[in-house]
């Protein structure tokens, strides 16, 4: 029996067919492995961004992003937003891309009745954007942070934080809000979660919104308050619109 083994073993024709077979397994492992390694280390990437849009994921529809819009030169004109806030949009869409679809809702045509059904995000600050301006309304004394409408600067622990400008008047430091909310109405448990996010400028609006999928010490920072309603209040600066530098001022949560 042994002899009758070692033959097989040894037949030039059995070891073609051999590597014959195990070429198209293989060649299947290896497909498989190519497309398991980077799901995975997707999936490792983005746990904490996961985690962050967890309450936002499910609804009865795409999830509605409110967009502060302004009036045309002339009445048939439609209503513009501005490309800082469209790529802020494009940030949460990315970051949903995966588990929600989300559709643009303006500021100026939509009230804050409509949207309480379902979780909703809302870019852009209260001086320009009606919803903003009415979730911080309801909010009332609980956020640390104020925006001070008349100055247009936040303030924060008695220090007043407002956009600097370089010689040729470009933004050179910007600063961020976010509040993620996950009930609108603290004492109504049937009511879901909101993301308001708004910066002095649009460069801090997208700026904070791209920080929630790419900027760790932010993570860092809100995560441990992600079972509650939570803040963070960051600063953007730049060089020729382009920002070189994240920082993340305070986060916690929300009293």
């Amino acid at each position: 029996m042994g002899d009758f083994v070692t033959s097989l073993l040894g037949n030039p024709y059995l070891s073609e067919v051999g590597n014959i077979i195990q070429w198209p397994i293989w060649s299947i492992l290896g497909a498989i492995v190519g497309w398991t390694f980077p799901h995975l280390y997707r999936w490792f990437k983005t746990r904490g961004q996961r985690k962050f849009w967890k309450p936002f994921i499910a609804g009865k529809g795409p999830l509605p992003v409110v967009l502060t819009d302004k009036a045309g030169a002339k009445p048939r004109s439609p209503a513009k937003v501005s490309i800082t806030d469209v790529q802020a949009y494009s940030e949460v869409r990315s970051a949903l891309a995966d588990f929600r679809k989300v559709k643009i809702r303006a500021g100026s045509a939509v009230r804050i009745d409509e949207l309480i059904e379902d979780s909703f995000v809302t870019l852009g600050g209260p001086k320009a954007n009606g919803i903003t301006e009415q979730v911080l309304q309801r909010l009332g004394g609980r956020v640390p942070v104020l925006y001070d409408q008349v100055s247009g600067a936040f303030r924060f622990k008695g220090d007043e934080f407002a956009p600097v400008y370089d010689a040729r008047e470009f933004v050179a430091r910007d600063y961020a809000l976010i509040l993620r909310l996950l009930h609108l109405d603290d004492k109504n448990s049937k009511s879901k979660a909101v993301l308001v996010v708004f910066g002095l400028h649009g460069h801090g609006t997208e700026q904070a919104v791209r920080a929630i999928s790419d900027h760790d010490p932010l993570y860092q920072r809100i995560s441990p308050y992600f079972g509650k309603d939570c803040w963070a209040f960051l600063r953007f600066d730049y060089t020729d619109h382009s920002c070189t530098d994240r920082t993340v001022i305070d986060a916690g949560k929300l009293n």
